[in-house]
């Protein structure tokens, strides 16, 4: 989520091929100072004549006109939902204190949109609205009053104001979400070097165009927006450029490469790239706009000529072969998949080389993971999935079909 300051805007520097976002306030123009309030139009939803159950709603959707800055210029919105009518406290500012003395009196949807239109799921509304007003199990209110604004702001500009469109009210019947930690946000690898140089991002592609990236032992996760560090280790083609991209099917984030470094969110950036090919690994601190490092590994990584997945569901005598990603000239593979029917209930697996028990990856945590050699069978719930496995890292994903 992009931190916006509600009078200026700052860029991230970047230096090298090591370092995160383009700074080109060198060449950024000296704008004028703009009205902040109802600065642009955000049109009452369709929705909002009748109280929506957000237990039933798929999608909120949103529309708002352009704000009319006076010259061309690639914004961002943020979609801001208040639940008193006024945008004094927001939810990040209540829970950055620890002492919990502050309440917030709105919260921001953590996805930033690139177009004027917005849609936010029932259930995602649902969770905000629990951690602003921290209602408790049997005191949920029977309808709850939302206010909802937008703000706009230009992607790398400075010396200008973020705007403000009018607010829209609509009311909603909520429900208890038991707050949980939330699951480490994941980005997406897609590009001429990654999986089958395919450059396809549907979410279909998941494992074979587009690989996700994995969180990295030892880290620590933000509980509530699930940020931090999130990695990629295997062969690159310095040739073929590649992005990274928050959600399959849409190129709205993503993060390339600009004149002075990597840029997020800019439709015209260039494509990543590595100077030589190699093995490298790719860290992104996903709590930052792209604060993105590519380093080049010093040892050589062992490949394998099969992966299979082997497991109480087969007395563990019943290899399922995996199937290598990397299916273009000049790749050398270390990511694996292959779709797993567990519906008939939990069981246990294993990953394992050339079908042998002598090179094997194991661990306790499921559906995601490191995999160690001789690790404990890994836990799977009752379902359907595709699995992807790197052998390089021992990172696993099971996701569900």
């Amino acid at each position: 989520m992009n931190k916006i300051l509600s009078s200026a805007l700052l860029l991230l520097a970047g230096v090298s091929l090591f370092t995160a976002c383009s700074d080109d306030n060198d060449s950024n123009p000296t704008l004028p100072k703009l009205p902040q309030e109802n600065a642009f139009q955000l049109n009452t939803p369709a929705f909002a004549s009748t109280a929506v159950l957000l237990a039933e709603s798929d999608a909120l959707h949103f529309t708002w006109s352009q704000p009319a800055y006076g010259f061309p210029a690639a914004m961002q919105y943020v979609l801001q939902l208040s639940v008193t009518g006024t945008f004094n406290t927001s939810l990040a500012e209540a829970e950055a204190d620890e002492t919990g003395a502050t309440r917030a009196d709105y919260a921001e949807v953590e996805t930033a949109f690139v177009t004027p239109e917005a849609s936010v799921k029932g259930s995602d509304m649902a969770r905000l609205l629990q951690r602003i007003c921290l209602w408790a199990e049997d005191a949920v209110p029977a309808t709850q009053t939302i206010t909802a604004r937008v703000l706009s702001y230009i992607n790398g500009a400075a010396n200008v104001d973020s705007l403000y469109s009018n607010p829209v009210s609509f009311t909603v019947a909520p429900y208890y979400v038991e707050l949980s930690a939330a699951e480490p946000v994941i980005w997406y690898l897609v590009g001429g070097t990654i999986g089958d140089g395919a450059w396809g991002n549907a979410s279909d592609k998941i494992g074979t165009s587009l690989m996700p990236m994995s969180t990295l032992a030892g880290e620590e996760y933000d509980k509530v927006k699930g940020t931090g560090k999130i990695g990629y280790t295997g062969y690159f083609i310095a040739s073929q450029g590649f992005k990274l991209v928050l959600v399959p099917g849409s190129w709205d984030e993503q993060i390339g490469q600009g004149s002075d470094g990597y840029v997020r969110n800019d439709g015209g950036s260039g494509n990543l790239s590595v100077p030589e090919d190699g093995y490298y690994s790719i860290v992104f601190d996903t709590s930052t706009d792209c604060d993105v490092t590519i380093s080049k590994l010093d040892a050589t990584p062992a490949t394998y000529t099969a992966v299979s997945v082997i497991g109480a569901y087969g007395d563990w005598d019943n290899d399922v072969a995996m199937t290598p990603v990397s299916t273009f000239d000049g790749a050398i593979n270390h990511d694996w998949w292959c779709d797993f029917d567990a519906t008939a209930g939990d069981t246990e697996l294993k990953f394992r080389a050339n079908n042998s028990w002598d090179i094997n990856w194991g661990a306790s945590t499921f559906p995601t993971g490191f995999g160690a050699q001789n690790g404990p069978n890994i836990p799977v719930a009752a379902g359907s999935y595709r699995i992807i496995f790197n052998d390089i890292t021992g990172t696993y994903t099971f996701i569900e079909k």
